[in-house]
């Protein structure tokens, strides 16, 4: 097996893609999605992880820097509506792709745009999105069945 050079792993396609049928925008028409890239997975969970963390003051509450934790700081938050609205826009602009280009279609200037389409559209093409990125039980699940054992974790008579 050869190994490869630093150029060769840049120029291979690594991630899969999917089509998406999406009736509420034409009875044929369909988005392309893809498995999206380390640096965009963690910038959405970077993301994802500070929401809620830096509370805005109250408009008479005098902040210092010495100001000591609340009580209910360690304590896991619900996120509203807004924040799981767009954790969902900020997956669909990294993973809708162009069909000819194969990158993201939209930017996060875009963000407000996209999030004021069809609630209806953005859940199905968003519930592919996390199935195909292995967000999803079912799809961890189903990778794992479809995995090959690793080399050497055979039940052979070793």
């Amino acid at each position: 097996m050869p190994v490869l050079t630093g150029q060769q792993i840049l120029a291979r396609p690594d991630r899969r893609t999917r089509e998406v049928p999406v009736p509420e925008w034409g009875p044929e028409a369909q988005v392309l999605i893809g498995e999206i890239g380390a640096l965009a997975r963690a910038r959405i969970r970077d993301w994802w992880q500070t929401q809620g963390r830096v509370p805005e003051p109250a408009e008479d509450e005098i902040v210092t820097t010495d100001s000591s934790p609340g009580p209910d700081e360690d304590l896991p938050r619900e996120y509203t509506d807004l924040e799981q609205t767009e954790l969902m826009l900020r997956w669909l602009i990294e993973t809708i792709l162009d069909p000819e280009t194969q990158r993201p279609t939209f930017t996060r200037d875009q963000l407000d745009a996209l999030g004021a389409k069809s609630p209806a559209a953005l859940n199905r093409i968003y519930a592919a999105v996390l199935d195909l990125n292995l967000q999803t039980q079912t799809a961890v699940e189903d990778a794992e069945k479809n995995s090959e054992p690793a080399a050497g974790t055979g039940s052979g008579g070793d």
